[in-house]
């Protein structure tokens, strides 16, 4: 069956959808609906075809926390894993804004569906009593990682979480660490971050201790992307392989920037070539930056996708010549080695 989720934005689908499901005592009102939506609470459909079959909102208590309330799938497509896909849906939802948490509620008599919620890694927090007849409410939160679920290379083989990497083939430690002397900012595009064969991560993880990745979407901008570019304290420069096509209004050179003593985050846009263009358009905060252009750059090895332009090298590779601009040539040598071990396990992998 072909089903897709996109934000929900028909009020009056979503009461005949929670309804029909019975997953409210009593019935929900209109302007109540309206009164959540005003209260920074997302809704977002699912579709079979032009069909709403399942629905879940999402709530922003603050900027670490997020609460999913308002779950709901018709009787006659449960068991089916839609469920399941709403609440991956939200939590992934949540990550891209850079919350930590998620939360919800559920009857406490309704064991089944609190062992569901148990296998789905939502642990139990507290119960409470509400309304005339003290029904008990069952809290439960799940702690949220810093980047979604990847799916596995292989699907023959038991893979790892973290890297999607079968477990014989997994790199997570055996990536090295890289010290460097500045901050990096990944800003990746949200349909980069489920991509097996991004870098952006793989820069994370070596430069753990100098380095973040913050998410893009269209028309949101990201609150951690927003502080930084406020912060007075800081020197930001982005990061964009020469592109005739790409209008940025100022340029620093290298000597410029190992001459400023000023604590320096380079900001590396993640995605491919028509996302991160897009993220420049869509971003104008961004346009406003300087930019260091990378010079002499070596042509790709970056062989995982398909890209007709081989001066288009990938987000590691951005960042290995980044390091070289400034002079940090031990680093650069680890860094490459880290894009070897990826391409070859990545290439065994796909084997299987």
């Amino acid at each position: 069956m072909n089903t897709c989720i996109k934000p929900l934005k028909d009020i009056d689908a979503c009461l005949m959808l929670i309804e029909n499901a019975h997953i409210e005592k009593n019935k929900i009102k209109k302007d109540k609906l309206l009164k959540e939506i005003n209260q920074d609470v997302g809704f977002y459909g699912l579709f079979n075809e032009n069909n709403l079959i399942g629905m879940v909102g999402l709530e922003r208590k603050n900027d670490n926390d997020y609460k999913l309330i308002r779950l709901a799938v018709e009787k006659q497509y449960r068991h089916n894993g839609y469920g399941e896909e709403l609440i991956r849906y939200v939590e992934n939802k949540a990550i891209f804004l850079g919350g930590k948490s998620i939360s919800l509620g559920y009857k406490n008599s309704d064991t089944r569906l609190g062992q569901w919620y148990s296998r789905l890694g939502y642990i139990r927090q507290t119960v409470k009593k509400f309304g005339k007849e003290k029904e008990e409410i069952c809290f439960v939160k799940k702690p949220l990682s810093d980047r979604p679920m990847l799916k596995p290379i292989s699907n023959r083989k038991e893979s790892c979480c973290v890297c999607g990497f079968p477990c014989e083939y997994c790199i997570c430690n055996q990536i090295k660490e890289v010290e460097i002397p500045f901050d990096i900012t990944m800003l990746m595009h949200t349909d980069e971050s489920f991509r097996q064969t991004n870098t952006g991560y793989l820069i994370a993880k070596a430069c753990k201790r100098d380095s973040q990745i913050l998410f893009w979407e269209r028309d949101v901008l990201n609150k951690s992307l927003e502080k930084l570019l406020e912060d007075k304290s800081k020197e930001i420069i982005l990061v964009f392989p020469k592109d005739d096509s790409t209008e940025v209004e100022q340029m620093i050179t290298f000597d410029e920037v190992i001459e400023n003593r000023k604590k320096t985050v380079y900001i590396i846009l993640d995605g491919t070539w028509k996302e991160v263009r897009k993220i420049l358009r869509k971003t104008p905060a961004l346009r406003a930056l300087r930019r260091i252009e990378l010079n002499g750059m070596e042509k790709t090895k970056y062989k995982l996708r398909r890209n007709k332009d081989l001066e288009h090298i990938c987000t590691i590779e951005v960042a290995i010549e980044l390091l070289r601009g400034m002079e940090e040539y031990g680093s650069v040598d680890t860094m490459k080695a880290n894009f070897d071990l990826f391409i070859d396990n990545y290439s065994k992998a796909k084997t299987l």
